[in-house]
């Protein structure tokens, strides 16, 4: 019989945008919300979107971010939502996020 090591039982879930495109947010609205362990951050360009989200950390912007279009997921290992930022190529667009959690 297998063991199941981590057994998740919620979610945690939001959607992040960024008012003036060029200016970096944190997801989260910049709370810490701590990633449990065995567990991965997806984050996904809202279908609305017209233009690119980019994301990455405190420096991340349109010349150096990991490119998301609209409807596109990325999966990231981290140990906290708030250390990922998105920017965005057209104000008031951004993403949704989800994770499980014990």
């Amino acid at each position: 019989m297998a063991v199941i090591d981590n057994l998740f039982t919620g979610l945690s879930y939001g959607q992040d945008t960024v008012a003036i495109a060029g200016s970096a947010e944190a997801l989260n609205d910049g709370s810490t919300l701590t990633v449990p362990n065995g567990s991965r951050l997806l984050i996904q360009g809202l279908g609305s979107n017209t233009d690119l989200v980019y994301v990455g950390d405190s420096g991340v912007s349109s010349s150096n971010g990991y490119e998301l279009s609209a409807g596109q997921v990325v999966s990231l290992a981290i140990d906290d939502v708030s250390t990922v930022y998105i920017d965005v190529g057209t104000d008031g667009e951004g993403v949704s996020w989800i994770l499980e959690v014990p």
